[in-house]
């Protein structure tokens, strides 16, 4: 993916592609699933935000 169309996904200014955009989504939910056992709980990287709020 070039770099501006990412960008673009993320200012909100554009979609990803379907398929990139449920692999993203079926990652954060491995990722929430199992979650790493040195969590930072005051990191700003782990507040509660979902991709799919994005």
């Amino acid at each position: 993916m070039h770099r501006t169309q990412f960008r673009r996904a993320i200012a909100g200014t554009s979609s990803l592609p379907p398929d990139l955009s449920a692999w993203l989504l079926d990652l954060e939910a491995a990722f929430l699933a199992r979650p790493s056992p040195r969590k930072r709980l005051h990191d700003p990287a782990f507040q509660d935000r979902s991709l799919s709020t994005v």
